[in-house]
């Protein structure tokens, strides 16, 4: 188990990567990415992070390393298959989360199951069949935006009582 220091130390090495990954967002933006906690380090120990989207590409990675930095990382995903298969890959105290941004029953399932949480990071998102918009369907834009606009709603109002419980919430 790493120290509080070393704790420290991955986390800042990690907020350092997500803050370059986000250089070009507005800031209040890149401080809600980690819970408003970009620039404090103290008492990092126990902290409890979800990542929606976490089985694959980015989110795999930002569970990784906020699971490298010493928290406790939920790893969201629909498939729990997937999930498990991730939460192993990445390691550390990294635990599986059926959790569909998209269907209300998964969101409040997620939520009775991941009672503290310290930090929300909603990255579950998809995008179009690569075509033009004159060229798509308003069924692919309706999911689209039930994912990447809608999900983000249901899972941040869902797990907002388990943030504001939050030992250290963000100011």
């Amino acid at each position: 188990m790493p120290s509080g220091q070393e704790t420290a130390d991955r986390l800042r090495r990690v907020t350092v990567r997500l803050t370059d990954l986000t250089r070009d967002w507005p800031e209040r933006s890149r401080n809600l990415l980690l819970g408003g906690r970009l620039g404090s380090f103290d008492g990092v120990d126990n902290l409890v992070a979800l990542v929606t989207g976490a089985n694959k590409g980015i989110g795999k990675e930002i569970a990784r390393q906020l699971a490298d930095a010493g928290l406790t990382v939920y790893v969201g995903s629909r498939d729990a298959a997937r999930g498990e298969h991730a939460a192993g890959e990445i390691g550390g105290d990294a635990r599986p989360l059926v959790l569909d941004v998209t269907d209300d029953v998964s969101v409040a399932d997620a939520a009775r199951q991941a009672t503290t949480l310290d930090i929300l990071i909603n990255n579950a998102g998809i995008s179009g069949d690569d075509k033009t918009p004159d060229q798509e369907d308003a069924g692919t834009f309706r999911r689209i935006y039930e994912t990447n606009v809608f999900g983000v709603v249901a899972v941040t109002n869902a797990f907002l009582p388990a943030l504001r419980r939050s030992a250290r919430p963000a100011s």
